[in-house]
């Protein structure tokens, strides 16, 4: 992807402008994403596959409301609108998921 002109002009715009805190924040992150890669391929050796990717689905709701709880103390526009529909679609996307995850448990 990085062949294309444009791609390539704009990757090359936010080197020049990477400041040492958001490369420490960059690379706190990806230190957290290789830690969690090992802690799943452990979690597969030890125990049942499908409890253990009925985790990994729980984790889509754990970063929704954690989410939405850090975005209420540190006072962040997420830019979304919190109208009743947009609510009551991600309520039931939530049951759903659930749903879901409890039907690979069982």
């Amino acid at each position: 992807m990085l062949c294309f002109r444009k791609i390539r002009q704009a990757n090359n715009i936010e080197m020049k402008n990477l400041t040492l805190k958001t490369g420490l924040i960059v690379f706190g992150v990806a230190q957290f994403g290789m830690i969690g890669t090992l802690l799943n391929a452990w979690a597969l050796s030890l125990g049942k596959v499908a409890l253990v990717y009925s985790m990994e689905g729980f984790q889509i709701i754990f970063v929704f409301f954690l989410t939405v709880i850090f975005a209420i103390f540190t006072k962040i526009n997420l830019h979304e609108e919190m109208d009743i529909k947009n609510l009551i679609l991600k309520a039931l996307a939530t049951i759903i998921n659930v749903c879901g995850i409890i039907m690979l448990y069982v």
